[in-house]
């Protein structure tokens, strides 16, 4: 006869699961995900023993890269030495990028028809060359501008196109988001900014001041602001609440090709022909610090997402990782064949993402510059990447006409 398992009381198990909260021990199945840094802080804080955050440590495993930097503020948050030493030697798997899905929809551009000496006739076009994307905050939506004059909203999940936006009388040159997912803001060769309302598509207003065409835009995390760079060297910051330019950043000697607000809004990030990153006092508009190392235009810049690291990308092949309290080099990474043409970090900063003219988009370790992989599918210049906001996907445009999504193994 066998034995009857007797029935778990409910009771139990949940009062079991609150003494496991309110002592900070968590419980700790082999399926559960590695520990972040955040989590580490929260077992010293709990007062948790040593041995025992040792033991989960090594049971679980960490999500993050253990630079210095990390370790020294884990220390400072009450982690005891003997865990410190156990994360040195853990490094969390990579979890390599595959393609998902190819979006195609941007069109080619007819310029018009002309006559050889025989009198036939020839369309002459250009690509619909996809310019820039850039993912909604909540991660539903993917935008992308195009050469092809559009910008075209898409589903993330199922990968259908479900606006166009036609408003622009040239190439749509980036695309960004607000902070709170509403508004859409565009930059054109027809030296106009649009803000669009993204629920409905609507253009709700055209900010109009620069001098050429505008190649960059960017809002400031809190929304309040919109950063934009072009060929007349300047950068302007307006004001989102009544769509009026607010201030004009002058330093850079040639074109500014890209503009990034750091995760505080504290600073603002310029790269330029003029092979210079600048760094601005967004409250005052002074420079504060100018970056040189580049031996060519700096095409993307970004800053990581704790604010202390800002990657630069550059016509010379190479990516540059800068120390943003210093200004230092940290390092540079090289392995492109041609120009770099844009640079993200992942939203836990442990990856970088650089895409180039030699049509791959590389994925780089932060903390040690290691190359993790290199992703190969595009037929052409690979112009704009965005990670999604959970770091799953990964988008990439392409002059090819296509946008491609790449999925991290789970």
């Amino acid at each position: 006869m066998g034995l009857t398992k007797r029935p778990r009381n409910p009771l139990i198990i949940g009062f079991a699961l609150i003494v496991l909260t309110l002592t900070g021990l968590p419980p700790i199945p082999a399926q559960q995900r590695p520990y972040t840094v955040e989590d580490l802080k929260k077992l010293a804080q709990g007062g948790v023993t040593e041995k025992r955050m040792l033991d989960l440590v090594k049971q679980r495993g960490i999500e993050f890269t253990p630079t210095s930097e990390l370790l020294q503020d884990l220390r400072q948050s009450g982690v005891p030495a003997s865990v410190l030493a156990q994360i040195r030697e853990l490094v969390p798997p990579y979890r390599p990028y595959t393609l998902k899905q190819t979006l195609s929809g941007h069109e080619r551009v007819q310029l018009g028809t002309v006559r050889n000496q025989q009198s036939e006739a020839f369309t002459v076009s250009i690509g619909g060359h996809v310019l820039s994307v850039a993912f909604s905050p909540h991660g539903r939506l993917l935008a992308s501008g195009s050469r092809d004059t559009a910008i075209k909203f898409w589903d993330v999940a199922s990968g259908a196109l479900t606006q166009t936006l036609a408003a622009h009388q040239e190439l749509v040159s980036s695309v960004a988001f607000s902070p709170d997912g509403r508004t859409l803001a565009s930059g054109s060769v027809d030296k106009t900014i649009k803000l669009w309302d993204v629920a409905s598509g609507v253009l709700k207003h055209t900010l109009t001041a620069h001098e050429d065409f505008v190649r960059s835009v960017a809002f400031s995390p809190d929304g309040r602001l919109l950063a934009s760079g072009g060929p007349d060297k300047a950068i302007r910051l307006w004001d989102m609440a009544s769509g009026t330019l607010r201030q004009t950043l002058s330093g850079h000697q040639h074109w500014v090709l890209s503009v990034a607000f750091s995760p505080d809004g504290r600073l603002l990030a310029s790269g330029s022909i003029d092979k210079t990153i600048r760094l601005w006092d967004v409250a005052s508009g002074t420079l504060k610090q100018t970056l040189t190392g580049h031996q060519d235009r700096v095409s993307s810049v970004d800053f990581s997402p704790d604010g202390r690291l800002l990657a630069s990308g550059s016509d010379d092949k190479t990516i540059k990782i800068w120390d943003v309290a210093s200004g230092a080099l940290k390092q540079t990474l090289t392995g492109h064949e041609s120009g770099v043409t844009s640079v993200a970090f992942s939203p836990d900063g442990r990856l970088l993402a650089s895409a180039s003219e030699d049509s791959t988009i590389k994925l780089w370790n932060v903390a040690s510059g290691e190359l993790k992989q290199t992703l190969k599918g595009h037929e052409s210049f690979v112009s704009s990447l965005a990670f999604s906001p959970d770091g799953r996907l990964l988008a990439s445009g392409s002059y090819d006409e296509t946008i491609k999504l790449w999925e991290r193994a789970p």
